[in-house]
């Protein structure tokens, strides 16, 4: 049982089952504080909870402020509309791009912006040569393990959902319209 469910249902208030995230993106915070408050009994357990309220209320008006000014100053940066012109890019993962690389300079070749990203293939093997027929040869076959580990996790989540969202897409237009005309990847068969 999750500790938020658990911690209410010590104070009195029993939830049939639906999470409190769901009710509070569903519901107006105040509707919300008014609900809860009212099954509070204790009047220590509802001042807590009253100004636990007031603290989301203004972290969500703080989160707003933010995003905002995120957004202004990655608007002001001059690849910002040449990058917001590729699929799934948005102002938000375009903005988190444009301040964590910082500049394309930094980086010499592609080949190495993809390690920086998390999107490098490693290959490694342990066993190069191999005999036959008495003699020893390299190993034809390269085998791959994945992509690499030491990475900026932020900018992974952002190409990644990037993909994703490119690929929700596709899919979606791909069931509304004939895939001829779609201009999305059409060699693609999913």
């Amino acid at each position: 049982m999750p500790k938020r469910r658990e911690r209410s249902r010590r104070l009195g208030i029993i939830s049939p089952g639906t999470p409190i995230r769901f009710l509070m993106a569903c519901t107006p915070l105040r509707t919300m504080v008014t609900i809860y408050l009212a099954k509070l009994s204790d009047e220590a357990a509802r001042f807590r909870a009253e100004s636990l309220f007031d603290q989301i209320e203004s972290l969500r008006e703080l989160r707003k402020q933010a995003k905002s000014r995120f957004l202004e100053q990655a608007r002001k940066h001059p690849d910002y509309p040449i990058l917001t012109s590729v699929p799934g890019f948005g102002a938000v993962r375009v903005g988190e791009l444009l301040a964590i690389a910082i500049t394309p300079d930094r980086f010499r070749t592609k080949r190495q912006f993809w390690p920086y990203i998390g999107l490098a293939v490693v290959t490694k093997s342990s066993a190069d040569y191999k005999e036959v027929e008495g003699r020893i040869i390299k190993s034809q076959k390269v085998s791959t393990r994945g992509l690499n580990w030491n990475h900026n996790p932020r900018l992974k989540q952002v190409f990644k959902g990037a993909a994703q969202r490119v690929l929700v897409q596709f899919v979606e237009r791909r069931q509304t319209e004939p895939i001829s005309t779609s201009p999305y990847l059409d060699f693609v068969h999913l």
